[in-house]
């Protein structure tokens, strides 16, 4: 029941305000959604009050406004003798248009991206390091029911949302709709984020590919990818969420001519620069190099810029916590910290996710009985090794039933103010499940408050695990 119930909050994020949007092709309304919540997490109303209510209220107008689309809009005929102005011509479409969500690679993209979901049945928490802390930072939003100034009492670091801030929010929105824990919040929001990002390289390859090539294309490339190897240079889960903004946000710029759109794509940005940043500014140059070498160049470049503008006002108030952090030291050991291996499965995977559907667009494009039936073939062999792939990430990165066990009987024998004394692997997770301190040498933190965490003062903890 706890799943259901944070199933049907998160379904509620990831739909609304996108519905609203009545032109927004399908593959951008849940990005446009939880791009909403997690730029505005940071700007009035939710920082002034309990972000549970002020959540809730904007999720009642938005369901209500999102009615009026259901009901019959009956036109009334002109006056006689009226002549219509002419309407200006439209300009014409860089890209291809949308797919529409009845079509059969739709609809597969679709159900795949929802499959994602089936490793949330046996697990717990999200795996890694990097999502522990992530977490961690949840909890803390939903026991302040909003953005704190510190990460105090778990963690002594100030100020709060310097790393990844857009995880946390809609991670912290779930359990504070669904009222299930931070942890199985995380989780549910990782796996939609692997379903998300699913979609939104099936829309960006729609751009300029036919849909059933673009859907086994995006298919292909996300079940080929080492995972989640070629994530980590990022950070995996903040990696994989910022996809989710970044990829639909570049079909928007890359597919569409209209000021809407390209206000779209700086929302979807924005908070790409909230996910993870160094990402969201790489792909944004490599599309920018690719916009370069097309006609009329200029003027995409030109409209790119002014989105990426537009983008950095929206994530000013989020991204204030890393200005304030972020030292020159940091910064040198964040560009100085990806590992060679990483950013080899980077490297092999980015070309991979931008040409795939080149692999496979004489078997898309095949016509007959038997080129439909291999396509569906490849389709079903893609999606289930990307089904296996995800759910072995998952599944190897949780803790054991009987820790788990230790670290709640650890929480009941101690209070807000104590540290737990764990073994590493495990240290991680003390504050994240539980939200107790954990004790020297402490978590892993990111490097963004390495400053911060050698000014600590190391804090005496209980050895109460054994």
């Amino acid at each position: 029941m706890p799943l259901v119930t944070a199933l049907a909050a998160l379904a509620l994020l990831v739909l609304l305000p996108g519905l609203l949007v009545v032109r927004a092709p399908w593959t951008a309304v849940p990005a446009l959604s939880l791009a909403f919540w997690a730029v505005f997490a940071w700007w009035p109303p939710f920082v002034w009050g309990s972000r549970g209510r002020v959540l809730s209220a904007f999720l009642l107008a938005a369901a209500c406004l999102a009615l009026l689309r259901l009901l019959p809009k009956h036109e009334l005929p002109p006056p006689p003798g009226f002549e219509p102005p002419p309407s200006p011509p439209r300009a014409a479409r860089p890209g291809l248009p949308p797919p529409v969500f009845s079509s059969v690679a739709s609809l597969v993209v679709a159900l795949v991206a929802v499959a994602l979901l089936l490793p949330a049945l046996r697990s717990w928490h999200a795996p890694g390091s990097s999502l522990a802390f992530a977490t961690t930072s949840t909890r803390l939003v939903v026991w302040r029911d909003g953005p704190p100034q510190s990460a105090e009492p778990l963690l002594p670091l100030r100020p709060f949302g310097a790393y990844a801030p857009a995880v946390a929010t809609l991670a912290a929105d779930v359990s504070l709709l669904s009222g299930v824990d931070a942890a199985r919040c995380v989780l549910l929001l990782l796996l939609a984020a692997a379903g998300l990002a699913l979609v939104g390289l099936f829309a960006l390859h729609a751009t300029w590919a036919a849909p059933r090539a673009a859907a086994l294309g995006a298919l292909l490339a996300f079940a080929v990818a080492c995972w989640p190897q070629w994530l980590e240079p990022w950070g995996a889960g903040e990696a994989l969420v910022a996809l989710v903004f970044v990829l639909p946000a570049l079909a928007l710029l890359a597919g569409h001519v209209s000021r809407a759109s390209a206000v779209a794509a700086s929302l979807l940005l924005a908070a790409g620069l909230l996910a993870q940043p160094l990402l969201t500014l790489l792909l944004l140059g490599g599309c920018g190099a690719a916009l370069r070498s097309r006609p009329s160049g200029g003027a995409r470049l030109a409209r790119l810029a002014a989105s990426f503008v537009l983008a950095l006002v929206l994530a000013t108030p989020g991204l204030w916590p890393l200005v304030r952090a972020l030292s020159p030291r940091e910064l040198a050991s964040i560009l100085t910290s990806p590992q060679a291996g990483a950013l080899v499965a980077f490297a092999w995977a980015l070309p991979l996710l931008a040409l795939a559907p080149r692999l496979v667009d004489r078997l898309a494009a095949a016509r007959g009985h038997r080129g439909r039936t291999a396509s569906l073939l490849l389709a079903l062999a893609c999606a289930a090794l990307l089904l296996v792939r995800v759910g072995a990430w998952v599944a190897a990165g949780q803790l054991p039933s009987a820790t788990r066990a230790a670290l709640v009987r650890a929480a009941a024998r101690t209070s807000l103010v104590d540290a737990v004394c764990a073994p590493a692997g495990v240290r991680d997770w003390v504050p994240a499940l539980v939200g107790r301190a954990a004790g020297e040498p402490g978590p892993w933190i990111p490097a963004v408050y390495a400053d911060e965490w050698a000014a600590r003062r190391p804090q005496p903890c209980r050895d109460l695990l054994r």
